[in-house]
This record gives C-alpha cells, structure tokens and sequence, in this order.
C-alpha cells in the first residue's frame, strides 16, 4: 500500500495509482512497451518460436507467449440504429474520456448492470438531466467484506496502512477475511438452495426498504434468482435513480437520432450519451493467434471455446494464458484463482523443445472441457 488515499472500495484512478506503485517497486517499466497494439501473434515450427507483430512498431520474437489480456479487455458499444448521428459526444464507460464536461448537460445512459450502477452516483450529482434506459434489472447489495463498522466510502487510515505494510501476518490476515466472506456465500450460487431463497428473501427487503415506489420496485427488483446474474454492492445506484434529475427509462431504444434517444415512441433529448454496456465476454482473442497447422485460435473458438485449465489450448505450443474458458470465477476473490498460473514454472528444457515439451494434447483439453460444464 502507498501512501495515497485508498478506499474499501477503490476508485479506478487509486487502482491506476496503485498499479504504477508495484511496477515501479519491482522496476518492471524496463519490461514493459506502452502504447504498443498487437496485431497478431503466429507460431512458426522451422524455429519454435512466436513471432508478435505490433502495430507501427518492429516485430517480437519469444519461445514463449502469454496472453495477459484478461477477459474484459474489448468494450461492447451498443448495437443501436442511428448511434454514429448522434451530435454530441459518446462515452463509453471503460474508455472514459475525462476531458468532456458533464456538469449541467442532459446525459443518456444506456446499460444498467455494473459498470451503470457504479457510474450513476459519481455524474448524478454533476448533470441537469440523466435518463437511464434500463433493460434488465440486477440484484443489489450492501457493500460486503468492509472492514468493522466501515462503510462503502471507508478510507483505510495511516495507522492501518503502516501495519499492513509492515506486518506481513496482519496483512494476510486481513487478505483472508475478505476471501472468507466472498467465498461463504457459495451455496447461495446453488439453484433452489436453501441459502440461495435465504439471501433473495434479504435482497429484497433491503431493496423494496430503498425503493419506496411500488411500481419501481416491480422494475427495478429481479424476478430471476440471486447469482444468475452478477450481484452489485452499489446501493447509490438505486437512491441515485429516484433523485428529481434522473430519470429510469424501461423502454427499448428503438433509435438514436442527432438530438437524443426514442424509446417507446418518445425523444429523450441529450447532449451526452454513455455506453455502460461492458465487454465482449466470448474468450475471442481481439487479433489473429495462429497456432499448429495454421490454425487461428478466433476460428477455434468462434463458437466453442475450450481450454485446459483455463491456462492452455491444445495445437498452440508454448502458448499460456490468463482466464481463459472455465477459469472458475463465479464468486470470491479473483486475485485468488489468477496466482496459481502465475507460479507456473516452464523449465529451460520446455524451452529447448517446445514442440515436445509445451505442447497440451486434444485429448486433454477435451476432457477437461466435458467435465468443466
């Protein structure tokens, strides 16, 4: 932990700040090329190698390549007619441009899931008008895992930080504790169990206690199970709707013309539009990787992504990578599931001898793909 201000619920900009701390403690800068595009990645049998072409820049060459892209990495815009007529700007919320002014402007905000629920509180308070078109409602919660009597907002203090950074055991301690929470609400992803009507009976009390409207409720409270879809920790977001400049829309946008939205046959007028519409989730690699035989991984998994232990694909040697398909990530820390292939270990004879010994057999990654669903 720096010195900076962090929060229990972080920021992106103390997140950013965060990551910029560990790449300069560990002087990883040396190692890293910033604004560098892939544009494809291809394995090559005469040497056993990978080579990496980048956009505007020279090719890399490694025996070994890991994909460390994640899974959110390529923004969904919505698929909505009219879209490119629309005459003022369009946000979306994962390439955020911080140079447009938001305060007293009519603002369109279309998705409702995570990315909206954690957007609306920070902009409510700036704009004239926030129409937010809502299609499919989400289950949300308390914030959970905080530190004793802390609440979303809670600012770790200088004497807290001073003891993670110097006592490793209170700091693992602390780690484990919030694993603990995220992990025991496991059973609640069970369908039908026990634990899972429990927690919905809670959900939406605690819901219908914020949303005093009865017609809002029906909007706004799912009808589907808890754990179906994501659960959000973000309760501003429903206070934040019923504020006298937001406005929720629960109609489908039919159009998007140069002044504004219509949905249900009425103009939304707005000077701004945000895409809180997340990512494309398919596993897709957004360039060409061309493994064995030729065969590009895109094509592969066009329809069917499977991996081996979410690390590897069969028919791409020496080929390794972070989250890939059944990485198991439906509840808990995710942090959790990623350090194990970061220990990894390939020794200098898979080095040597990829094609022997780097490359995961069909068989393999099939089994592992059955049993996986």
């Amino acid at each position: 932990m720096t010195n900076d201000s962090f929060h229990s619920y972080a920021s992106s900009q103390e997140i950013n700040s965060y990551l910029k701390g560990v790449a300069l403690h560990f002087e990883l800068e040396q190692f890293i090329r910033y604004n560098s595009k892939v544009i494809s990645a291809e394995w090559s049998d005469k040497t056993s190698t990978w080579t990496v072409q980048i956009e505007n820049g020279p090719a890399v060459e490694a025996e070994i390549l890991v994909n460390a892209s994640g899974i959110l990495n390529n923004l969904q815009m919505p698929d909505i007619e009219g879209l490119s007529t629309f005459s003022g700007p369009v946000l979306h919320t994962a390439q955020w441009d911080s140079s447009v002014d938001l305060r007293d402007k009519k603002i369109g905000v279309v998705g409702s899931g995570a990315s909206a629920i954690q957007l609306l509180p920070q902009i409510q308070p700036l704009a004239d008008k926030i129409h937010v078109y809502i299609r499919t409602p989400s289950w949300i919660c308390p914030p959970v895992a905080l530190p004793d009597g802390g609440t979303a907002s809670y600012e770790y203090q200088e004497r807290e930080k001073e003891r993670f950074r110097w006592n490793d055991e209170v700091y693992l301690e602390t780690r484990k504790a919030m694993e603990d929470k995220f992990n025991g609400m496991f059973r609640a992803f069970v369908k039908d169990s026990p634990e899972q009507r429990d927690l919905r009976i809670k959900f939406e009390a605690r819901m219908k206690s914020l949303i005093p409207d009865e017609v809002l409720q029906k909007h706004l409270i799912p009808s589907f199970e808890v754990g179906c879809r994501r659960i959000n920790p973000g309760e501003d977001f429903l206070i934040a709707l019923q504020k006298p400049n937001v406005e929720p829309v629960f109609h489908q946008i039919e159009k998007i013309v140069p002044e504004g939205t219509i949905a249900g046959g009425v103009l939304y007028p707005a000077d701004v539009l945000v895409a809180a519409t997340g990512f494309n989730t398919t596993f897709t690699p957004r360039f060409p990787i061309i493994g064995l035989n030729r065969v590009n991984l895109q094509d592969l998994w066009s329809e069917n992504p499977i991996s081996y232990l979410g690390t590897g694909v069969a028919g791409f040697p020496n080929y390794l990578i972070f989250l890939g398909p059944n990485t198991p990530i439906s509840n808990g820390s995710l942090m959790g599931k990623m350090r194990p292939a970061t220990e990894m270990r390939v020794s200098e004879k898979a080095v040597t001898n990829v094609i022997e010994q780097g490359l995961l057999k069909p068989r393999a990654t099939t089994l592992f793909g059955s049993c996986a669903r």
